[in-house]
């Protein structure tokens, strides 16, 4: 599961996949290729096109995106998903946000419904855009354990640096996990 995180960069706050994903895959993918280089220079032919494959497949991964930019000076939410540069850009206006919000959740209900513990029954968190027009723009979804607090944080962070209130469904303890 990929992880959101949280960096101030040039007066703005971005939330979105860090270099570490990247560089990792990266390394994954030179790793095979060397591999694969290697079994073919011992070999006197070549059979199986599979490692170039799963390179690619790195490599795709490696260059996959998702980012939001809260940019206060300009007043601008950005939203990127895609590879390096082949990717969808969404711009929202602070003027169009309503709210942030982070809810909690089990599947099929809200969170303080349930007090079923099972696998199916497990806690998630959701942090998200509202804006004026009721639309919905989800930010993270992410099993409450995973997230660890993180998202919480990144939520208050983010709605304090945009100036704009943040909904919070309840407070939850790890007992609740």
């Amino acid at each position: 599961m990929l992880k959101l995180q949280i960096r101030e960069k040039n007066g703005n706050i971005n939330y979105g996949i860090g270099w570490t994903f990247r560089i990792l895959y990266l390394l994954f993918a030179i790793v095979i290729l060397i591999g694969a280089y290697s079994y073919w220079n011992d070999q006197s032919t070549v059979n199986g096109r599979t490692p170039i494959a799963i390179a690619v497949i790195l490599l795709i991964a490696g260059a996959y995106q998702e980012k939001w930019s809260f940019d206060k000076r300009r007043q601008l939410v950005t939203y990127r998903i895609g590879l390096l540069f082949l990717n969808r850009k969404k711009v929202i206006p602070f003027s169009q946000i309503e709210a942030f919000e982070l809810n909690h959740f089990k599947k099929g209900q809200k969170a303080i419904d349930s007090k079923i513990k099972s696998r199916a029954n497990r806690l998630y968190t959701t942090f998200a855009i509202t804006l004026l027009t009721g639309e919905k723009h989800d930010i993270e979804i992410l099993r409450h354990k995973k997230s660890a607090g993180r998202t919480e944080y990144a939520a208050t962070t983010i709605a304090n640096y945009c100036g704009v209130s943040l909904y919070q469904d309840l407070e939850i303890s790890d007992d609740d996990e």
